[in-house]
């Protein structure tokens, strides 16, 4: 998988670092201003990419295949070619 930001050096758990996407999503929701919903919004991918990284340390062949399993499924579901939701 290819990540967007560099490894942080964290301490978090994995569990405490799926907190830290939610304290993300919250301040998200809490923001009324279109910039920095903008800036909240790349702060969840941060923690994402970061609990991914976490959850799969040594297991990245695992996390590339689940991530061409999803692909795939969501191809065979059309949710890439046609509105979904």
């Amino acid at each position: 998988m290819k990540f967007q930001f560099p490894a942080i050096k964290t301490t978090r758990s994995i569990d405490e670092q799926f907190q830290k996407i939610l304290d993300e999503c919250n301040e998200y929701q809490e923001t009324s201003s279109k910039e920095e919903k903008d800036k909240e919004s790349i702060d969840i991918l941060h923690s994402v990419e970061t609990f991914l990284r976490l959850r799969f340390k040594d297991r990245e062949n695992e996390l590339d295949k689940l991530v061409q399993d999803t692909i795939l499924k969501n191809t065979k579901r059309g949710y890439y070619e046609n509105d979904c939701y």
